[in-house]
């Protein structure tokens, strides 16, 4: 399932990406860049794909993003 996952990182890493996901279309292997000690990897079945709100919440909390910035993301 991981097949593709070290090209995948590779493009991540350029392109300061944090989340990182393969799949084979049985599940999907989830890279956080963010955890720097552990394991990065974790095995998730299809039904336990994070939604964007999960993995943005995520990031805003690792990149410390606070209401003024927010609101500058959000404005259209």
């Amino acid at each position: 399932m991981s097949d593709g996952m070290q090209q995948a990182l590779n493009y991540a890493r350029m392109m300061n990406v944090p989340f990182v996901f393969s799949s084979n279309g049985d599940g999907f292997v989830f890279h956080n860049r963010y955890i720097t000690e552990g394991e990065k990897e974790t095995v998730l079945s299809l039904d336990e794909f994070p939604s964007p709100e999960t993995l943005w919440q995520m990031y805003v909390e690792q990149n410390n993003v606070g209401p003024v910035q927010s609101r500058i993301i959000d404005e259209p």
